[in-house]
């Protein structure tokens, strides 16, 4: 599968982080998902959870994978439709559970099924079951993180809590962490601060996992 998202144009200019900052640059992406159609969006989700399910269907029915994943919230890209697929094929799905205090890394609990779902801080959706420790995530296959931007070199354009940051740093962790984005996200250069941790992979609607040029060095650190 291939191409742009359905609705973006594809000679929209290449973003660059020396044209905008970050605040800037979230208003604006925020503002080409808002943009987006139901149907376009639908289309987009639909895709991506045929991705999903195509590299899912190669690791059998083990359920010792562990992947840890997110419940996309308003115009984020992804669906129920994914967590599902990944369920079916027996894989284990950690979502993040928020520290109340919101200053401390992700946590995790597993997603089974829509109905275990609750609201959370800020009205993230997470799992109602025994809460994990941060640590748990260091033995998953994948992380799939949500962004708004990721640029050729790994930096990721979040929504400014910082609570992926916070973990991935708590984690040490640089490889197999994919952002999951819309094709026209995919971005030329993104400002970068010491904080900022560097994701390894992209996942669009066309496809992946596809690694960045440069995953290194995984955070905004030279």
């Amino acid at each position: 599968m291939s191409g742009n998202v359905p609705g973006v144009d594809a000679q929209d200019p290449v973003i660059s982080g020396d044209r905008a900052g970050k605040a800037d640059l979230r208003r604006h992406l925020l503002a080409r998902r808002r943009g987006m159609t139901p149907q376009e969006r639908l289309r987009a989700d639909e895709a991506l959870t045929e991705v999903v399910a195509g590299l899912v269907a190669r690791v059998g029915a083990d359920d010792a994978v562990t992947v840890t994943a997110y419940v996309p919230a308003r115009t984020e890209p992804g669906s129920i439709a994914v967590l599902d697929t990944l369920v079916r094929h027996h894989v284990r799905v950690l979502l993040p559970v928020i520290d109340p205090d919101g200053d401390g890394p992700l946590r995790w609990a597993r997603y089974r099924s829509v109905t275990d779902l609750t609201s959370g801080p800020f009205g993230i959706q997470q799992p109602t079951g025994t809460v994990e420790p941060t640590e748990a995530a260091r033995e998953a296959l994948w992380m799939a993180i949500p962004a708004l931007g990721i640029d050729r070199t790994g930096v990721r354009l979040g929504r400014g809590g910082g609570h992926y940051d916070r973990t991935l740093a708590a984690l040490e962790r640089t490889d197999r962490i994919v952002a999951v984005i819309n094709d026209h996200e995919r971005l030329d250069r993104l400002p970068a601060e010491p904080h900022d941790m560097r994701v390894t992979h992209v996942l669009t609607p066309s496809g992946g996992p596809v690694r960045v040029e440069s995953a290194d060095p995984p955070s905004g650190r030279e």
